[in-house]
């Protein structure tokens, strides 16, 4: 919301500082958001390429438990970023 900050029913530019920061801060917020979501993303990605063409088969079967809440973790990053998304612009109109 713009206020009036000295009463003098014009608007000027300390009138929108507080709006603009407001507005960098919540950018600044979904930008490291997104980053997080994408690092999640391409790790899943370069954990499968590994396990396909790096890891033996034998030590597959050994840390099958690890990856597996590992790829769970890494879901839900990505699940709760998207969520989250959908549901703040559908709370903003």
């Amino acid at each position: 919301m713009l206020s009036d900050r000295d009463e003098d029913h014009r608007h000027t530019k300390e009138d929108f500082s507080p709006d603009i920061e407001m507005a960098e801060i919540e950018r600044n917020k979904w930008r490291g958001r997104r980053k997080m979501a994408w690092v999640a993303l391409i790790s899943m990605i370069i954990a499968t390429a590994a396990c396909m063409s790096i890891v033996s088969i034998d030590r597959l079967k050994i840390i099958e438990e690890l990856l597996s809440w590992y790829y769970l973790a890494m879901a839900s990053i990505i699940g709760a970023y998207m969520g989250f998304t959908t549901w703040s612009s559908i709370s903003k109109k």
